[in-house]
């Protein structure tokens, strides 16, 4: 019996710490943790129970952002298969496309979300299911399958609306409908999302999350060149305090130096073009180097380089397979093209926004 009761116990620390874990409350984590550590120092588990451990050290260690380690990890976690009934394995694979994701490797994240939705067990609770389809839905977004990431978001939309204590992934959820409708340029519908979403933020007062709904409501009013307006909200971000999310933030600069030079506010958006370029540095980020190259070549040295520089981010997004950038950036070499009398390489490059287009219909399709 006492036995029993230490293995109850265990078990109900282990699900507290995958709770922690997965509503990203870092500090709490790390104290369970500490706490786990101690219980099960110099006491000898069963095989499940230190299978489950180990997978949930995976998560952790993801959580931290220590990628490395979590790669050894899996290695370790790749061996031990045969010990996982349903429910662990669904978490092997679960966590393993967090893992992917968060490293950027959609594709692999995406295929491990799907094996671990074949193995979702029935008893999973609805926080749990919810989670499932935001993280399958985060990726199919980035992976352009703007189709099947509203799909999912929209069921876990279902869940968070009816929960109270899931406001802040319903913010979450929200937020990731709203860029899917910029995507698919219904532009009232992810206003609404959006600033629906935003509304939770500061109830909630998570500075973080208000800072990212700004700045993609900034995203969203340039989509539609309401550039004024696109800058007020981006300006909101760095003032909001709290986003310490390198990536976001580097985001927000670059969209603001586009807005900018677009209203011809030359020095502003210089400044932030700037300001971007050493973050993305920092980062080696190369997509927003590659992008800023290409605002740079737009609107500050619109010379002869204008094509051969275009052409280079054309085929750098080609290979990374982002379609929508490379429709953006065929269409715009085409105009130039088209404006300096060249209309037959004009023409292929109008083709090319078209096969751009037509990629990202087909990858929907064949999901």
């Amino acid at each position: 019996m006492a036995s029993q009761m230490v293995v109850d116990d265990l078990t109900s620390l282990f699900n507290q710490w995958h709770s922690h874990i997965r509503d990203n409350c870092i500090h709490k984590a790390v104290l369970l943790k500490k706490e786990i550590e101690d219980k099960i120092k110099n006491r000898e588990l069963s095989q499940y129970m230190l299978t489950y451990y180990t997978l949930l050290d995976f998560h952790y260690t993801i959580l931290l952002e220590k990628f490395e380690e979590a790669e050894t990890q899996l290695e370790q976690i790749n061996a031990l298969q045969e010990d996982m009934d349903d429910r662990l394995i669904y978490y092997y694979y679960f966590f393993k496309g967090i893992y992917y994701y968060n490293i950027k490797a959609y594709d692999e994240a995406i295929a491990n979300y799907l094996e671990a939705g074949q193995r979702m067990p029935l008893t999973h609770d609805d926080i749990e299911t919810g989670e499932y389809h935001y993280k399958v839905a985060a990726a199919y977004y980035l992976k352009y399958h703007n189709l099947l990431s509203t799909k999912h978001a929209n069921k876990a939309l279902e869940i968070y609306e009816l929960n109270c204590n899931c406001r802040k992934r319903h913010a979450d959820t929200l937020m990731l409908l709203g860029l899917n409708f910029i995507d698919f340029k219904h532009y009232v519908d992810a206003e609404d999302h959006l600033h629906r979403g935003l509304d939770i933020a500061k109830k909630l007062d998570h500075k973080g999350l208000e800072a990212r709904l700004y700045h993609n409501l900034g995203f969203l009013y340039s989509r539609q060149n309401l550039l004024k307006t696109a800058v007020a909200y981006l300006n909101n971000v760095p003032l909001i305090g709290g986003h310490d999310v390198e990536s976001d933030n580097l985001m927000c600069m670059y969209l603001l130096s586009k807005a900018l030079l677009k209203m011809d506010r030359v020095d502003e958006g210089k400044k932030w073009m700037t300001k971007a370029l050493s973050l993305a540095e920092h980062l080696n980020n190369d997509e927003i180097k590659m992008k800023l190259n290409l605002l740079n070549t737009m609107y500050l040295n619109p010379d002869k380089s204008f094509e051969s520089n275009f052409e280079e981010g054309i085929r750098y997004f080609e290979a990374r397979e982002m379609w929508q950038a490379v429709e953006e950036y065929s269409t715009t070499l085409a105009g130039f093209l088209k404006a300096n009398g060249e209309y037959r390489k004009a023409c292929t490059y109008y083709d090319k926004s078209v096969e751009a287009r037509q990629n990202i219909f087909e990858g929907e399709r064949l999901r």
